[in-house]
């Protein structure tokens, strides 16, 4: 049963809750790496540096911007449903892989390998998801199937506390194994099985024009997009890769450490929900402008060395802010695109901007021998320039919008 007030069609529930459990899995692996950092580099059989552990960490995310850029163009010639598993089993080979590696190289490649099945998923999920909520609730319909990620993330890092001393880090890789089989055998009953083009192009103007993409008035607003989708990347992978060892060189035991990633998860599951529901009150281009200036805020203020107990809220608020921040951020790209364009949109802000998940372990292991305050000065700047330039992104598109309508959809003046 379904009605325009609804928030969710109950014949949709059951595709949402697949994407969450999909996604789920995603959040976990994107997690691992960061909880079994701080043992690697300390670790003399690895001999790993912060820099090197930092370059093993990109390797993914490399993968990931590659995965991501096919997945759409895949899932328009074959399916998102056969896509989508694919990318799982490749996430499931090759993650659990790497429980086996015992070089940085080795690890460094087999993370790559993974990261061509992560980044794959998350394009494909969320354009799903949003095309199954009303448009009055996308935003926190889309914020509860999303929360799957950090929350993801916080079962890695609650694990983490008690196995990684116990048996190792090499065990992390292979936990979430049986989760995956599951997360298939999900997709494969439960997803429909059309492509993208299925019902793309059928508009008011015939096919989707050939040759106009994302030129023309398209141009600006996408490069700003993928510019603040970069940044928001960057400061949600550089804290969830590198917190714990950053927390670790501070001089907090492996424990509290760890315990820093999971208040990061935490903050990111919770306020996920809660900023979605900012956003669906107030709109989504005040709701990111605020919690990315808020996100800078607490991330300064965790430099000048509080008590642990404050610091641990600080880093609760700094998850919620990096992780609802981007959800608000994926929300305003698709409601900013007619809806031919909205699932290359998001694939191509979520694809391009992997270069600020690529670049973030990398340049943190660099600064983080050095300059711990560096690190939390690069995530707030990260912060601050993600919310400013998603608003300048809505505005431009909204004022070319007015001046050259687009006859498959109403006014883009709606978004907010």
């Amino acid at each position: 049963m379904s009605s325009s007030g609804a928030a969710l069609p109950r014949s949709a529930v059951s595709i949402v809750v697949t994407c969450a459990v999909v996604i789920f899995v995603e959040g976990y692996d994107q997690s691992v790496y960061g909880a079994v950092l701080p043992v690697l580099v300390r670790d003399p059989n690895w001999d790993l540096t912060n820099a090197q552990a930092g370059y093993v960490g990109s390797a993914a995310f490399v993968g990931m911007l590659f995965g991501a850029l096919t997945a759409g163009w895949l899932a328009a010639r074959v399916s998102r449903r056969r896509v989508i598993i694919g990318c799982l089993v490749i996430m499931g080979f090759f993650g659990t892989w790497c429980a086996f590696a015992t070089t940085g190289a080795e690890l460094g490649v087999l993370r790559f390998l993974t990261g061509l099945g992560l980044g794959g998923v998350l394009p494909l999920t969320s354009t799903l998801t949003l095309a199954a909520a009303s448009p009055k609730w996308r935003s926190m319909v889309y914020a509860v199937m999303f929360a799957a990620i950090p929350i993801g993330g916080l079962t890695g890092a609650v694990l983490a506390i008690p196995v990684v001393p116990a048996w190792g880090p090499a065990v992390m890789f292979a936990l979430p194994l049986p989760l995956l089989v599951a997360a298939v055998s999900l997709s494969w009953w439960i997803l429909p099985d059309t492509p993208f083009g299925a019902r793309a192009g059928r508009t008011a103007t015939g096919p989707e024009p050939a040759g106009e993409g994302f030129g023309g008035r398209f141009l600006l607003p996408t490069a700003l997009f993928v510019t603040a989708t970069g940044m928001a990347l960057m400061l949600w992978y550089g804290l969830n890769t590198w917190l714990p060892g950053i927390m670790r060189e501070a001089g907090y035991d492996l424990g509290s450490a760890l315990a820093f990633q999971v208040a990061l998860n935490a903050g990111a599951a919770v306020g996920s929900v809660v900023v979605a529901l900012m956003a669906d009150r107030w709109g989504a281009r005040p709701a990111v402008v605020a919690v990315y200036a808020g996100t800078a805020l607490v991330l300064v203020m965790s430099m000048v060395a509080p008590p642990q107990a404050v610091l641990y809220l600080l880093i609760t608020l700094a998850g919620t802010g990096a992780q609802s921040g981007l959800i608000v951020l994926n929300t305003l790209v698709n409601r900013s695109y007619p809806e031919r364009l909205r699932a290359q949109a998001l694939g191509l802000t979520l694809g391009v901007g992997r270069t600020g998940a690529i670049v973030a372990p990398s340049v943190v292991g660099l600064i983080v021998g050095s300059s711990i305050v560096g690190s939390f000065t690069l995530f707030a700047a990260c912060a601050l320039s993600a919310g400013l330039l998603a608003a300048v992104a809505v505005l431009v598109m909204q004022r070319r919008h007015r001046s050259t309508p687009d006859p498959t959809q109403g006014s883009s003046s709606a978004v907010r």
